[in-house]
């Protein structure tokens, strides 16, 4: 958030130049040129086009001092990026650019389910090791480099039903508040249930499972009550309205949530 601050308002400062040290690596946003703005309810406002950091300073030291559940929300953000961009781009895509950030984003996933588990241990005993620096280059460097990638003025496919879930989420006011990476992870295994690609929201459940991100509704303080509204909501997201590869189907969405919260209480 407060790196964010600080891109939007250099932006409305004429442009000046942002150089990034991230203390913790809850979300890729130390190298992105996006700012995400909300009001106070803590509902989404908006998602700013920012200049995106000419430098980015990371020190694993300071990453795994930080409060273990930002790191572990990181991970929960960088999960949706392979997923996100790989069902965007199904419907085909043609230039250049994009075709990089595919390429780049297929290589997110593989680091987290292979380092995140050991990486999480150690930062929750402030340890700087080898499992930690490349889950803070995954969560930072590569979701980073893809959401620039793939955030272009003809095109935008860096998120999708994922963050949608997020977004939407925001609005249902509810005695807790779940932090963006933990709620994006459940809109992961949303979307994979979605696209009927079962066998991953599997694996990307059990994942979650493993290292306490959410596999339930519950788990976000969410409830089948709040449904309705979360139908509602969804619609009105970003992602939603500017949809790729094409139209989303709100009952089939509403129907992938159900899918994967009743396989989470299977865990």
């Amino acid at each position: 958030a407060d790196i964010d601050t600080v891109k939007a308002t250099a932006l409305y400062a004429d442009h000046k130049m942002v150089f990034s040290v991230p203390t913790a690596c809850s979300t890729c946003s130390a190298a992105t040129g996006l700012s995400v703005v909300y009001h106070d309810d803590g509902s989404i406002k908006d998602c700013l086009r920012v200049d995106s950091p000419v430098r980015i300073f990371i020190n694993q030291h300071v990453i795994a001092q930080a409060p273990w559940q930002l790191f572990w929300a990181g991970i929960g953000d960088a999960l949706s990026k392979q997923v996100e961009i790989e069902f965007a781009c199904s419907g085909g895509i043609t230039k250049h650019t994009a075709k990089l950030g595919l390429a780049i984003a297929r290589s997110c996933a593989e680091p987290l389910f292979e380092y995140g588990l050991q990486a999480l241990a150690d930062v929750r005993e402030g340890r700087a090791t080898k499992a930690v620096q490349q889950i803070a280059l995954d969560i930072i460097v590569n979701t980073g480099n893809v959401s620039n990638l793939m955030n272009q003025n003809d095109f935008y496919f860096n998120s999708s039903l994922a963050h949608a879930f997020f977004n939407a989420s925001t609005g249902i006011g509810r005695e807790g508040r779940s932090m963006h990476g933990e709620v994006v992870s459940f809109g992961v295994l949303v979307l994979l249930a979605y696209q009927d690609k079962n066998s991953e929201m599997e694996r990307y459940a059990r994942f979650n499972k493993s290292i306490g991100l959410p596999v339930t509704l519950a788990d976000m303080d969410l409830t089948k009550e709040h449904l309705s509204r979360l139908r509602e909501l969804v619609q009105t997201t970003g992602e939603w309205q500017n949809p790729s590869p094409a139209p989303c189907d709100i009952d089939r969405y509403m129907e992938a949530i159900s899918a994967a919260d009743a396989f989470g209480h299977t865990l």
